[in-house]
């Protein structure tokens, strides 16, 4: 009878220990899978995807950026080139956990910035306290970009950019 209840016991330890590997085993795989980008708050930038010329506020042609959905729609990388030769890369992403877009720039002259910010509801508006971009929606499948400096902790703007982005193909 002793035998028998401590092979029960062995067996009834074995068949916990299996069921505590296998919901450990699923925790695990459950916290390395990717987090769907595929939110409505994760696509609020998608307008911004294309190839596109850019126009400055006299119709000259400022430059040309490409901006692309990577690491699987989870964040937008663009790639700018200024007529004069400038280069520049960034980096967009909305952060879920902390429910804010954020966006990190350099250009190859090393000047950095890095915004945060908020999709309002027409418009994407990234900041840092001194630089403030917004991008808005135009008619014919444009983008307007409206790019602010302040220099007195926001009670006066100064425009530092703005620019119509025309979709390549129709060049």
């Amino acid at each position: 009878m002793a035998a028998l209840l401590l092979v029960s016991l062995v067996a009834l330890f074995a068949l916990g220990a299996i069921l505590f590997t296998n919901e450990a085993s699923a925790r695990y795989q459950a916290a390395q899978r990717p987090p769907s980008c595929r939110t409505p708050e994760h696509r609020a930038f998608d307008f911004w995807v294309g190839e596109w010329v850019v126009y400055g506020p006299t119709g000259d042609v400022a430059g040309h950026n490409a901006i692309e959905l990577v690491l699987g729609g989870c964040a937008l990388h663009e790639s700018w080139e200024s007529v004069n030769g400038g280069k520049g890369h960034s980096y967009s992403f909305y952060d879920a956990a902390a429910d804010k877009w954020h966006q990190t720039w350099i250009d190859d002259g090393g000047n950095a910035i890095y915004t945060d910010g908020e999709w309002t509801g027409d418009a994407m508006v990234l900041g840092d306290g001194t630089n403030r971009i917004t991008w808005t929606r135009i008619e014919g499948g444009g983008v307007r970009q409206h790019w602010e400096t302040t220099a007195d902790g926001g009670a006066t703007w100064s425009t530092a950019f703005e620019g119509e982005y025309v979709p390549a193909r129709q060049e």
